[in-house]
């Protein structure tokens, strides 16, 4: 089978659509990716300074449509999947649809940005959402929707063995891996006061100095590789949604990344989470920060809790939860 991927490849912290097209390919098909957001050398150099002079802002996105529908229909795939599908025209995906492609999107940010992906969803013949809630708006409102979960991508996404000198740099008793928010700001401040407590990711620049949280976080981004790295050396690892207070369904990615690498998760309440996971054997949930920190204090002291619901927590992921599980219930659904 000839699949075709498209993803925003450029996007450091979005690697979703390397892992599909690596999956794909392991599980036998050829695959195509495209990086739908980085423009070849020549348009870098000539047209993109031409545009800028003429103010055509639409540029980029023109050229990256010609060039993505040119090397999809010279392709000619049985399958055409679309991850979020920011940067693709309509026109676009209805010139796969006229050559008999069958189209798909994949979108993974609801149920916070729901009204950009029912836009997205209009062209493609199938659309899948991170989110079982959001999942089933967009099919009353037409769209042939279905929910397909984040998952975790088996080669990047496990234990790690970690030299002394890593271990010791990158030990934890519990951490928080993600960008900076208010709502995370003011619930990890708060449970810094009880919790020994290191935090990676971008932070330092919504911070000060005199900020609580400023001497927990390692700064910077990091990659996948990186992240397993980082989770290896931890006890527990917070699950704290960017959506948390606004919205009580959908999974992030980290939901299946963390037990994946080995690490005990401790994650916000979404009604998905009790869907995929047995809640207090698999994974521990809480809805305040006053119950995190509860949750948090009692595992650092139960060695064996704790072991025992990072070892569930792993065994869930490897059954059910993989890159090559989740592609697989795209191609049944689909129709393959």
């Amino acid at each position: 089978m000839r699949i075709a991927i498209c993803a925003p490849g450029h996007l450091k912290t979005v690697p979703m659509g390397r892992y599909c097209a690596e999956t794909f390919r392991a599980m036998g098909h050829e695959t195509l990716f495209l990086d739908a957001g980085t423009l070849a050398l020549g348009e870098k150099l000539f047209l993109r300074p031409l545009a800028k002079l003429r103010g055509d802002r639409a540029f980029e996105k023109r050229r990256l449509n010609l060039r993505i529908r040119r090397a999809v229909l010279d392709f000619r795939p049985d399958l055409f999947l679309a991850i979020f599908g920011f940067d693709l025209y309509p026109e676009t995906v209805a010139a796969f649809r006229g050559a008999e492609i069958r189209t798909v999107c994949w979108w993974l940010n609801d149920p916070f940005q729901f009204d950009r992906g029912a836009e997205i969803a209009r062209p493609y013949e199938f659309f899948f959402s991170n989110c079982a809630r959001s999942a089933r708006r967009h099919a009353a409102s037409g769209v042939r929707a279905a929910h397909l979960p984040h998952a975790a991508f088996e080669p990047v996404h496990r234990p790690v063995e970690l030299s002394e000198s890593e271990r010791t740099r990158l030990a934890s008793e519990v951490c928080f891996l993600g960008d900076w928010g208010p709502v995370r700001q003011g619930i990890l401040s708060q449970l810094s006061r009880k919790v020994p407590l290191r935090i990676w990711g971008p932070w330092r620049k919504h911070l000060t100095p005199r900020d609580r949280l400023w001497s927990c976080v390692e700064d910077g981004f990091f990659s996948p590789e990186e992240m397993a790295r980082i989770l290896s050396a931890t006890k527990v690892a917070i699950n704290l949604h960017s959506w948390f207070g606004y919205y009580e369904s959908g999974l992030n990615p980290r939901a299946f990344e963390t037990p994946a690498c080995g690490a005990a998760q401790v994650c916000d309440w979404k009604s998905d989470l009790e869907s995929h996971f047995a809640i207090g054997h698999e994974v521990r949930a809480y809805r305040t920060g006053e119950e995190l920190e509860e949750i948090l204090l009692q595992l650092l002291r139960d060695d064996r809790a704790r072991g025992d619901l990072a070892r569930a927590g792993a065994a869930r992921v490897r059954a059910e939860h993989g890159y090559r599980a989740r592609m697989r219930q795209l191609l049944k659904n689909v129709g393959f």
